[in-house]
């Protein structure tokens, strides 16, 4: 699983022309389908697709397909995300990424209604000439990608959302929005047990669940009488001790494969937890086999 915008900003494929902290917008460019990519956003999106197709399903199994003149609005959270070229022409979009301090921001300057239907995993939009507009400037002013632009690139963001208020789709924009202070809470038992694995930070969880940090604290030790943090750190134990006795791995390839994005804390709660190292369990194992086998 692949956590953005932090692994957007390590590839070659990107050009980041605006960022400030987990603030940033990127401009993407790809020449081979990406299908059914597992990941987590750390920060709210908007996607503007410029060239190809982009397929979503959402953590809840919503799904849909943005073209070239829409663009649409991610939640922070879990997708599947697929990148669709048009022929032999390469995938373009633009992602603007959004921290909580600017969602926070905004709430604060835009004018809201009394107007609160239904809350959805995301929200497509149509482009209109104001937005392609903006982003003509911004490609064109920003694309150099210069340190030095650092500055603006809140306001910048800030502009695209009040420019998305304008548009007819704006008051449904706004309960979007809205619906970002008021998720509804989820079970944490199938939060939980259906991403144990994934290299999530208790915040996260805490984030998917519905639930503050100190709530989701509370309730998770009322549900297991234990810990978040130690919680985890056995269940995918359990899983990497699984996989072990399936089939031989590389450490960082079962690291990862369990949730760990450092191979050292990995081994470090391996070894606390079985009393020997990864290595030592397989090679152990192994020869365990060879003597039954004789």
């Amino acid at each position: 699983m692949k956590i953005v915008p932090q692994s957007l900003l390590e590839l070659d494929t990107t050009n980041t022309l605006l960022a400030d902290g987990l603030a940033c917008i990127i401009s993407k460019k790809i020449y081979t389908t990406e299908l059914e990519s597992e990941k987590y956003l750390s920060a709210h999106a908007i996607t503007i697709v410029l060239n190809g197709q982009m397929r979503i399903e959402s953590h809840s199994g919503h799904t849909t397909v943005i073209g070239p003149r829409q663009m649409v609005f991610l939640p922070k959270g879990l997708y599947m995300i697929s990148d669709i070229l048009p022929g032999k022409k390469p995938f373009e979009a633009l992602v603007f990424f959004f921290d909580e301090a600017l969602i926070d921001e905004y709430i604060k300057i835009a004018e809201w209604e009394d107007y609160q239907p239904a809350c959805l995993p995301f929200m497509v939009m149509n482009r209109t000439q104001n937005i392609d507009t903006y982003v003509n400037t911004l490609q064109s002013l920003y694309g150099n990608a210069d340190g030095r632009h650092r500055a603006v690139t809140r306001s910048k963001l800030l502009e695209l959302l009040h420019l998305i208020s304008l548009t007819e789709q704006g008051r449904d924009f706004g309960h979007a929005i809205f619906c970002i202070r008021h998720k509804q809470k989820q079970s944490i038992k199938e939060l939980m047990n259906a991403n144990f694995d994934k290299p999530l930070a208790i915040a996260d969880y805490a984030y998917l669940s519905g639930r503050s940090v100190s709530s989701f604290h509370r309730d998770f030790k009322r549900l297991y009488n234990q810990s978040p943090k130690k919680w985890l750190i056995e269940r995918r134990i359990e899983k990497a001790i699984q996989l072990i006795d399936q089939k031989e791995w590389s450490i960082t390839s079962l690291a990862f494969e369990v949730g760990y994005k450092n191979v050292s804390h990995f081994i470090k709660a391996f070894r606390q937890k079985v009393g020997i190292s990864p290595k030592q369990y397989h090679l152990k194992k192994r020869r365990k086999g060879v003597i039954q086998s004789i």
